[in-house]
């Protein structure tokens, strides 16, 4: 089994070199994309893909930049998607041994819910513009004629959940064959809130037969838009469960991990 580790980073190159080396120690595919605003300064050593995306929270460059990892990627059996503050809390080998039941590992639930309803789908947000542009963006936006149904136009139930999964190579496959079939779907996602938590899920539940939840995790402030910052402690809490990796870690804590995974 052949696994292509994708991993989205823009900063703490030194964390990144450590992730990258737990990831490839069984010889799979460890591809970086690099945030076309970071700085590029202790990145050259590692696994970087030449296409580099701006990349702003919730914005659609989130997806461009998975698509060109996906791209570049080849000779795999599943692709999983991490995040450079991401880390494992067991061997790979673990993580090969659940993949072996062939089923898609991904948080894909049927839209709308009470985390993700329709109107991230259907009305026109300003995520991708630059943080001075988005308020004056947003009201323009929303001032436009309504946007088609999603199901009326595509023919397939949304579905969203976290950004991060582990996909089979066939569903990677049907996705990017959809793509080229439907170029309209990139279009509509363009302007989606947080397209990056939904974009792949809905055509994986589309496509797929099987799958099964997601094997990264996180934990949350309540209340908290972005997940908190875990402890040691946090990480011995959830490798007790059936969780890979986690996010997110801060560089001190990611350096104890891989201390102790080496």
């Amino acid at each position: 089994m052949k696994i292509a580790f994708l991993i989205l980073a823009h900063k703490e190159p030194q964390q990144v070199a450590k992730l990258v080396d737990v990831l490839s120690s069984e010889g799979d595919i460890v591809l970086v994309h690099l945030d076309r605003s970071s700085g590029a300064e202790g990145f050259q050593h590692l696994p970087l893909i030449a296409e580099r995306q701006a990349v702003t929270w919730g914005g659609y460059g989130m997806i461009r930049a998975t698509n060109a990892l996906l791209s570049a990627a080849n000779d795999f059996d599943f692709a999983y998607l991490l995040s450079g503050q991401c880390f494992p809390l067991r061997p790979v080998s673990w993580l090969k041994s659940q993949l072996r039941d062939g089923r898609d590992r991904i948080e894909a639930a049927r839209m709308p819910n009470p985390w993700r309803p329709m109107w991230r789908l259907e009305q026109r947000h300003a995520n991708a513009a630059p943080d001075w542009a988005r308020r004056p963006l947003k009201r323009f936006l929303l001032n436009l004629t309504s946007r088609p149904n999603f199901y009326d136009r595509f023919g397939i139930v949304p579905h969203g959940g976290s950004q991060w999964w582990c996909l089979r190579r066939e569903t990677v496959e049907a996705i990017a064959q959809f793509r080229r079939e439907r170029p309209d779907y990139d279009r509509y996602m363009r302007w989606c809130h947080v397209p990056d938590e939904c974009y792949f899920h809905t055509l994986t539940a589309h496509f797929s037969d099987a799958i099964g939840p997601s094997l990264t995790k996180a934990l949350w402030d309540e209340g908290g838009s972005h997940p908190k910052y875990l402890t040691q402690a946090d990480a011995e809490l959830l490798s007790t469960g059936e969780v890979f990796a986690a996010r997110k870690f801060s560089p001190e804590t990611a350096s104890v991990l891989h201390s102790r995974a080496s």
